[in-house]
Order: structure tokens, then C-alpha cells, then sequence
């Protein structure tokens, strides 16, 4: 009798001490518009690129520049790579500038235009009174020649309500809305000043 209560105690401070992992997700509020004014023949290939921190589900926060942070009961329902990959090529479907949208892995192909995009930050960053969600990518475009057409930093800093996932995940939203609105605008623009030359 008395193991089976030290066995029922055991697993009643097991099960109350187990924290369940709790899973996020960033909702894209508004695509881009198809555009009117800019579509070519060609293909795009999608290559995004980040360390192993964005290739993971944990979500990623700091306080400084130079500390990184891993939660170890907080997940993307998608880790930020493959998130911006799917993003990203629904935008540009979207915005109808290229005939086809596909993805690669590869930096280096022929006959049809590549867009490189580098992951440098997706995380939440703590200030001493404010919490930020934080993106910031680096944007290359090259033509069927290899040669670049456009290139970007784009970096975008959301204010959120407290320290939360929940407000981090709604931070985060604006800024993935913002930055794909950003990148098929930016491109339409450098893709329109590049056919007018040829």
C-alpha cells in the first residue's frame, strides 16, 4: 500500500510540473494586388536562405545584439523559413508579374529570374519597457543573366502589448503583411525599369 501512494504521488508531481508546448501561428491579413502595369513570360525561382535558428519551429527572442534565446515551450505552427518560402511565393502568384513561381535550392540558374531571400532576424526583442517583434531580410534579384536587379535590406520593428507568444504571433503578422507587400512592390518597380531598357 504504501509504494502504490509513493507511485500516485510521483506521477501527480510529474504531470503537474510537465508544461505543455504551445503553438503559434502568423496570419497574412491582405496579399498583394495583381498588378496592371508589369508581367513578363519568364519564371521566378524562390531561394530563401537563414541560419539553423529560423529553420526550427522554437521561437527565437533576445534582449541584447548579442545573446539569441530559444523558447523551450513556445513553436511556430511552421518554422520561419519554410513559412516565408510558402509566403513569399503566394504573394508573387498573387501579384502576376511571372508567368510561373517556383522554388529552388540552388544560387545558380539560367533562363529565368531568381530571387534570393536571406532571414537575418525573426524573433522578439525585449527592451527595457517594450517588447518588439522584429524581421529583417535581405532581398536580391537577379535576371536570366545572373545579374542582380535589385537588392534590399528590409527591416521591420513591430511594437507589441507585453511579452507574450500571442502578442509576439500578432506582431509578427503585421510585419510579414507589411514585408510582403513590400518585396512584390519593390520588384514590380525594379522589373518595370529593367524591361523598359531591353
Amino acid at each position: 500500500m504504501y509504494k502504490i501512494l509513493i507511485f500516485v504521488f510521483g506521477i501527480l508531481i510529474f504531470s503537474c510540473s510537465t508544461t505543455t508546448t504551445k503553438i503559434y501561428s502568423i496570419n497574412i491579413t491582405q496579399y498583394p494586388q495583381e498588378s496592371k502595369k508589369v508581367k513578363t513570360d519568364e519564371a521566378l525561382l524562390l531561394k530563401v536562405n537563414s541560419s539553423m535558428y529560423f529553420k526550427q519551429s522554437y521561437i527565437i527572442y533576445r534582449s541584447s545584439v548579442y545573446e539569441m534565446m530559444q523558447s523551450q515551450y513556445a513553436k511556430w505552427d511552421t518554422p520561419p523559413d519554410d513559412f516565408l518560402r510558402h509566403q513569399i511565393t503566394k504573394a508573387f502568384m498573387a501579384k502576376g508579374l511571372f508567368k510561373e513561381v517556383h522554388q529552388t535550392k540552388s544560387s545558380h540558374v539560367s533562363k529565368s529570374f531568381l530571387l534570393n531571400v536571406d532571414i537575418k532576424d525573426f524573433s522578439r526583442y525585449d527592451d527595457i519597457n517594450t517588447s518588439y517583434a522584429v524581421l529583417i531580410l535581405d532581398v536580391n534579384l537577379k535576371d536570366t543573366l545572373g545579374n542582380s536587379i535589385y537588392n534590399k535590406e528590409i527591416s521591420l520593428k513591430q511594437g507589441i502589448d507585453d511579452r507574450s507568444y500571442l502578442s509576439l504571433a500578432k506582431g509578427m503578422s503585421v510585419l510579414m503583411t507589411n514585408a510582403l507587400q513590400t518585396i512584390t512592390d519593390d520588384v514590380e518597380n525594379s522589373l518595370d525599369r529593367y524591361l523598359s531598357k531591353k
